[in-house]
């Protein structure tokens, strides 16, 4: 499968890109249906940078870890991708913390 499938899905990846380097933060949005998934995971991952991509709600975040802009990205550069989850969710401190530790290392 080609990377992007619109010119308006590749402007939208180069905005991307260029967040990469040094500069000011991009809170990136877009129109339903451009794409925003492939456009935004394929330059995050190529860059090799540590990123952190906030979702609003559980159900978001699964979609994603199985959405196929993800496993194409995968394919492509393999990196290790860990959903940071809140406090609330684990049974104890330490099994909260580990999780932590887990996903600043990635």
């Amino acid at each position: 499968m080609a990377p992007f499938r619109s010119a308006e899905q590749v402007a939208y990846a180069g905005l991307i890109q260029q967040c990469c380097r040094p500069g000011p933060p991009l809170l990136a949005g877009g129109a339903p249906g451009l794409g925003k998934t492939h456009g935004y995971t394929i330059p995050l991952i190529q860059s090799g940078l540590k990123v952190a991509i906030a979702m609003s709600t559980r159900q978001l975040i699964d979609q994603y870890l199985s959405s196929s802009a993800l496993c194409d990205a995968l394919a492509a550069k393999p990196v290790k991708v860990v959903a940071l989850q809140t406090r609330r969710t684990f049974d104890s401190d330490r099994a909260y913390r580990e999780h932590k530790q887990e996903a600043l290392g990635a």
